[in-house]
């Protein structure tokens, strides 16, 4: 049977989508687009804003006061933090250690959304007051963990 040297080794539009969708970051593949992990960068540093509130309290904090990187280092590499928040690392996020006199945990997207919006970590401890309370869409907390997955 004659074969079309043209097409020889193409791959035809829908295996093409199939090969994006499991090698290249499409839904349930664990691996982050550079768009969503600069949304979680714009997050992070209050380039986008986010709602939130104090725990308890029913008014919105105003945004300067709801960007995370007033509280957590805001880079790494720049030393130590200097503010009280600890600093949002994906070694210090999954890695299991024993918080706010829990039980080891780890954190990881589910776990993090959990934290922002209900203020309950990984290990079932509350977390305390001072730390907003977020109104994130699911997009916007999947994409601020896919920033600070990026950051060591």
């Amino acid at each position: 049977m004659p074969t079309d040297r043209r097409n020889r080794g193409k791959i035809g539009r829908p295996g093409l989508w199939a090969a994006v969708l499991v090698f290249g970051g499409g839904a349930g593949s664990g691996i982050a687009s550079s768009n969503e992990v600069a949304l979680g960068h714009a997050l992070f540093s209050g380039a986008r804003p986010l709602a939130a509130h104090v725990a308890g309290q029913d008014f919105t904090l105003p945004q300067d006061a709801a960007t995370c990187a007033n509280c957590h280092q805001s880079d790494p590499a720049s030393g130590p933090p200097q503010s009280f928040g600890p600093p949002l690392t994906r070694p210090t996020l999954t890695r299991a250690l024993a918080r706010r006199g829990g039980p080891r945990s780890t954190y990881d997207g589910v776990t993090l959304c959990r934290a922002l919006r209900d203020g309950i970590d990984p290990a079932l401890v509350i977390i305390p007051q001072t730390m907003p309370r977020y109104a994130f869409t699911d997009q916007q907390c999947q994409a601020l963990w896919a920033f600070l997955s990026t950051r060591s």
